[in-house]
């Protein structure tokens, strides 16, 4: 499925932005363009930045119709933060809609320009596409440690692993398989 990727810099932390849930959250199912939050900013302290680092940052996602690209990823995310944004961070919205000075930028613009300060995508092409899991697809799905060739594992949420789902639990439960199936045939030598 493709989907469509934002990630946000902020100026403010998340509690300034308004937000008074647990520190690195990830939430879904609250929107209709994106749907899904993931509190990363733990990451910006790894990240390299020239000036003043940002003080948190925020992943968003969710599914992008067939058809639609980049330009309908910007529009989107635009419309996102005027109108939804708020349900996250009540303290990101004033009278005029969204408040883009909360956005970092380098390049201090103004309005929805700050968005190219930030990384924003439409994942269209096959191999940066979201696997769902349909009823009855799970047979498709590759064990790590089982692909058919020499010396290949493989490990993603998309692979065969007991928790056959898009989610970061699957995601590291194949990353732990297909170690194990490395050590093993290491173990053998």
């Amino acid at each position: 499925m493709a989907t469509r990727a934002a990630q946000l810099w902020f100026r403010s932390t998340e509690a300034e932005l308004g937000w008074e849930g647990p520190v690195g959250v990830t939430l879904a199912g609250f929107g209709d363009t994106f749907d899904t939050w993931a509190s990363m900013s733990h990451l910006v302290e790894r990240e390299q930045w020239d000036d003043e680092p940002p003080r948190s940052l925020a992943y968003l996602c969710g599914a992008l119709r067939k058809g639609d690209g980049e330009s309908e990823v910007s529009n989107s995310l635009v419309e996102f933060l005027e109108r939804r944004a708020r349900v996250l961070w009540p303290s990101t919205g004033g009278d005029d809609g969204f408040r883009w000075e909360l956005l970092w930028d380098d390049k201090q613009s103004t309005g929805p320009e700050r968005l190219e300060a930030q990384y924003v995508r439409a994942n269209l092409d096959p191999s940066d596409r979201y696997v769902q899991s349909l009823p009855g697809t799970g047979r498709y799905r590759i064990p790590p440690g089982d692909t058919g060739f020499d010396n290949l594992a493989i490990a993603g949420d998309w692979t065969a692993t007991g928790l056959d789902a898009g989610c970061i639990e699957a995601a590291v439960r194949s990353g732990v398989m297909a170690a194990e199936h490395i050590l093993a045939g290491s173990a053998g030598r």
